[in-house]
């Protein structure tokens, strides 16, 4: 009746989990250890199938949960998902907001990812920590790499254009 893995198999079944969370007191780690791994594998399909799980049991306004599913909409590129359900959530943490800024950073949204920090910091409502920082200065190494790249492009460009003297 269950598939390998928590309850986020192939063949999801609503009875299984409910005997799982009273035997072992919590289907919500299951499924945050199930996202967690769906993020780090980059396993959008199995994602989306627990997505659906906590939809159907109505969990969408748990932090952790909601957290943990922008973090995996993130890592597999699905930026406008993890968009929607940052600004569905009914309060943030510095981990949504880190999520979200990390997200955006590693799929290339570098600018996006920083008014997404400068928009937290001016809220007011929650602090940056470290891992805050540490995705807004990746955010801002990127953005100087590819700054000081176009400009060594335009340098090598001028060094093998010919002078009119040359001709």
């Amino acid at each position: 009746m269950r598939t390998s893995g928590v309850c986020a198999g192939e063949s999801i079944s609503i009875q299984v989990c409910n005997h799982r969370k009273n035997k072992e007191g919590g289907l919500k780690v299951e499924l945050l250890a199930e996202l967690k791994a769906c993020a780090r594998t980059r396993d959008l399909d199995r994602g989306r199938k627990i997505h659906s799980l906590i939809s159907v049991r109505e969990e969408r306004s748990n932090v952790y949960l909601a957290t943990a599913l922008i973090n995996m909409y993130g890592k597999c590129g699905i930026l406008a998902e993890a968009r929607r359900i940052f600004d569905g959530m009914p309060s943030h943490t510095v981990v949504s907001w880190t999520a979200l800024i990390l997200g955006l950073v590693e799929n290339g949204q570098e600018v996006v990812a920083l008014e997404t920090f400068s928009h937290m910091i001016s809220s007011g409502a929650v602090l940056p920590n470290s891992r805050t920082y540490v995705a807004a200065l990746k955010a801002c190494s990127r953005l100087a790499a590819m700054e000081g790249s176009s400009a060594m492009d335009g340098k090598a460009v001028k060094m093998r254009t010919p002078t009119p003297e040359a001709w």
